[in-house]
C-alpha cells in the first residue's frame, strides 16, 4: 500500500514537471524570445566593445589621449542621434508600409539621406577645423575624424536598417564581426606599443567600413537610389522627423556637451577621466 501510495503521489508531480518542461521548450522556441535574446546580445556586444576599447586606451595611452578620444566620440554620438531621428527612425516606421518596388526605392532614398548626413558631418568638421574653433591639441585627431565619423555613421545606419526589417540576426552578425576585428586590431596595436588616439580612430574607421561593405554585399534588401524620389521621401519623412529631432536636441544633448565643458575648464586629462567613468556606468 505504501508503494502504491508513493507512486500515486508521484504521478501528479511528474505530470507537473512534464508540463513545465513543455512550457519552457515552447518559450525557448518562441520567435519573440529569440529576437529579444539577439537584441540583448547585440547590445552587449556593442557596449562591451566600447568598454574594452576604453580599457585598452586607458591602459596603454595617456590620459590626455583618452580625453581626446571621448571628445571625438561625443561628436560621433551627437551626429548619430541626429542621424537616427532624420534617417533611421522614419525608415523604421514607414518601410513596413511599402512593398515591392516601392520599398526598393524607399530603401534607396534612405541611403541617399544617409549620404547627405555623412557629407554634412564631414563638411562641418572641416569648417570647424579651418575656422580654428577646436583647440590645437585636437586638430590631428579631428582631421582623421572627418573620414572616420562618416564610416561609423554608415555602419550604424546598416544596423538600424536591419532592425527596421526585424532582421536581428544580421545586425548581430555585423556587430560581432566588427567587434572581433576591432578588438584584435587594437590588442595588436597595444602589444606593439603603437596604440594612440590616431591609430584607434583609424582602426574604428577601417573596421566600420569593412563591416558595412560586407553588410551591403550580403544584403537581401534591394536599394535603388534616385534623386527625385529621395527628395520627396525626405519631405515626407520631415513631418515626423522634425519633432523627433527637436526632442533629441533638447533632451539628449547634455551628455555630449559635458565632455567639452570639462575639456575647456579642466583639460583633456580630466575629460578622459570623466569619459572612463561614464563608460563604466554605461556598461
Amino acid at each position: 500500500m505504501r508503494v502504491g501510495g508513493d507512486l500515486a503521489g508521484a504521478a501528479p508531480a511528474v505530470g507537473a514537471m512534464s508540463r513545465v518542461a513543455r512550457a519552457i521548450s515552447q518559450l525557448a522556441s518562441s520567435p519573440l524570445l529569440q529576437k529579444s535574446g539577439l537584441s540583448v546580445l547585440d547590445q552587449a556586444v556593442v557596449s562591451g566593445t566600447s568598454f574594452a576599447t576604453s580599457v585598452l586606451l586607458g591602459r596603454f595611452a595617456s590620459q590626455e589621449e583618452l580625453g581626446v578620444y571621448y571628445l571625438a566620440l561625443s561628436v560621433v554620438y551627437f551626429t548619430r542621434g541626429v542621424q537616427e531621428q532624420l534617417v533611421s527612425a522614419p525608415y523604421m516606421i514607414y518601410c513596413s508600409r511599402r512593398h515591392g518596388p516601392a520599398l526598393v526605392e524607399y530603401a534607396g532614398s534612405a541611403l541617399v539621406h544617409q549620404c547627405a548626413v555623412m557629407l554634412a558631418t564631414a563638411l562641418s568638421l572641416i569648417v570647424a577645423l579651418c575656422v580654428g574653433v577646436l583647440p590645437n591639441g585636437l586638430a590631428a585627431a579631428f582631421w582623421l575624424l572627418v573620414v572616420a565619423a562618416p564610416l561609423l555613421l554608415v555602419r550604424e545606419c546598416a544596423r538600424q536598417m536591419s532592425f527596421a526589417h526585424l532582421d536581428l540576426k544580421r545586425a548581430t552578425q555585423l556587430d560581432i564581426a566588427a567587434a572581433t576585428l576591432q578588438f584584435v586590431a587594437l590588442f595588436a596595436l597595444a602589444m606593439t606599443g603603437t596604440l594612440t588616439i590616431i591609430s584607434t580612430l583609424a582602426t574604428l574607421a577601417i573596421v566600420s567600413g569593412v563591416a558595412t561593405i560586407g553588410w551591403l554585399a550580403t544584403s537581401r534588401q534591394r536599394m535603388v537610389a534616385r534623386i527625385t524620389p529621395a527628395v520627396n521621401d525626405w519631405l515626407h519623412n520631415w513631418t515626423f522627423a522634425r519633432w523627433a529631432l527637436a526632442s533629441q536636441l533638447l533632451a539628449c544633448t547634455t551628455p555630449y556637451v559635458m565632455p567639452w565643458v570639462v575639456a575647456v575648464s579642466h583639460g583633456e586629462a580630466q575629460t578622459g577621466l570623466l569619459g572612463a567613468r561614464s563608460t563604466l556606468v554605461g556598461l
